[in-house]
């Protein structure tokens, strides 16, 4: 059991994280939903997010054309965020999207979610075989701390 405990601690501080999110609001906040936001507006900094929504409660929106997209839960299936650290490393063949989570005024949301990017102290940059002479890079070397 130690061993399986130690492998874990390993695997989620070298390259993940697992988070439970409960979008639950206070009921004084019901009586305008569309004022409260459940999770501002962003796009994630890591490289892949795998979301699974619990109670399957809509409220994950992504920004499209300028409008905003409610992301409907179906069961059994999961939501998977691009985040910038994959942008880069594509070479922007994938984008990160722009979502938020608005509040639902008649139940809570619950998902759970884990988060895969790399090393806090290492560096991205585009992957060399995207870059080429026609496809020149579209990110400078970074640290990821930055």
């Amino acid at each position: 059991m130690d061993s399986e405990l130690s492998r874990l601690h390993f695997a989620s501080k070298e390259w993940a994280s697992f988070q439970l999110v409960n979008h639950g609001v206070s009921p004084a906040f019901l009586e305008n939903p569309e004022k409260v936001v459940g999770l501002t507006t962003h796009c994630d900094d890591s490289a892949l997010t795998i979301l699974l929504e619990i109670n399957e409660v809509e409220g994950l929106q992504i920004k499209k054309d300028g409008k905003w997209i409610p992301v409907t839960p179906f069961p059994n299936a999961f939501v998977v965020n691009i985040g910038y650290v994959l942008e880069i490393i594509t070479n922007g063949t994938y984008r990160s999207i722009e979502h938020h989570v608005i509040v639902n005024s008649v139940q809570g949301r619950l998902s759970i979610g884990t988060v895969y990017s790399v090393r806090y102290d290492g560096e991205m940059y585009p992957a060399s075989n995207l870059v080429s002479e026609n496809t020149p890079s579209l990110f400078k070397r970074v640290k990821v701390e930055e």
